[in-house]
């Protein structure tokens, strides 16, 4: 059953590696604005069976990166609907060259097949994408899902971070106004 499981770029990029930087940057605002300290931290963490870390610390931090994903993409979505100059550029529909190119490929490689399907880029794309032979396009994806995962964590790592001062300063302030 174990060899069954099919572990792609994309999972260990944007799934596993975005949820050890979350949990790392949790960690980390949890030591710098909490009540713990890094020895209570790697006490905590050191109580753990090695049996249970190496099974379950990747599938805890698989399923933490599976919880930011769909948040990364809504705010990668947002941000793409403003023209932000060199941050996002918006894309292109179809352009003369892809017309051309596509019926260039029509013409030369679909042979009998040329007109009676519609679109036969999408069965190629999927078909590509199932049997996982494309490796350069996989990569891209999984880059590219793993930056803008670590790009949204920096964004919410320091909006709650500003927050936390925020209220540090006030609580600290009240503190000496009563002085």
């Amino acid at each position: 059953m174990v060899e069954k499981i099919r572990v792609s770029l994309w999972d260990i990029f944007s799934f596993f590696l975005t949820g050890l930087l979350a949990t790392f940057v949790l960690a980390a605002m949890f030591v710098a604005y909490g009540d713990v300290t890094l020895k209570e931290l790697f006490d905590a963490i050191s109580t753990f069976p090695a049996s249970v870390t190496l099974v379950g610390a990747p599938l805890a931090f698989t399923l933490f990166g599976m919880v930011i994903e769909p948040f990364s993409n809504y705010f990668d979505s947002y941000i793409s609907r403003f023209n932000l100059g060199w941050i996002s550029r918006p894309k292109k529909k179809h352009s003369e060259e892809e017309a051309v190119l596509r019926e260039e490929i029509r013409f030369a490689y679909m042979g009998s097949l040329n007109g009676k399907i519609e679109n036969p880029f999408s069965i190629c794309k999927e078909y590509v994408e199932t049997k996982q032979l494309s490796t350069t396009f996989m990569v891209y994806l999984s880059r590219y899902g793993f930056y803008r995962n670590c790009a949204f964590i920096s964004v919410a790592s320091g909006i709650c971070s500003f927050f936390l001062l925020l209220h540090g300063a006030v609580r600290l302030w009240g503190c000496c106004a009563g002085c």
